[in-house]
């Protein structure tokens, strides 16, 4: 499925779409808050149940 296009919009029509994450001591920023919630989340098992009915061994968490 192509990209979406905005209508009126200055970008070209694409068939293809990319997002690229490097590797930087920058990215690292970016990740913290999300890791800092998976965190507390996990510490409350929150939505684990969910990914273990679904046959997700729970052992998996902590090394995500």
């Amino acid at each position: 499925q192509p990209p979406t296009v905005v209508p009126g919009g200055d970008l070209a029509r694409l068939n293809r779409a990319l997002c690229m994450i490097s590797n930087s001591t920058s990215i690292g920023k970016v990740f913290e808050p999300i890791s800092r919630k998976f965190d507390l989340m996990y510490a409350k098992r929150a939505f684990v149940h969910w990914y273990v009915g679904e046959g997700l061994d729970e052992e998996f968490f902590p090394c995500a």
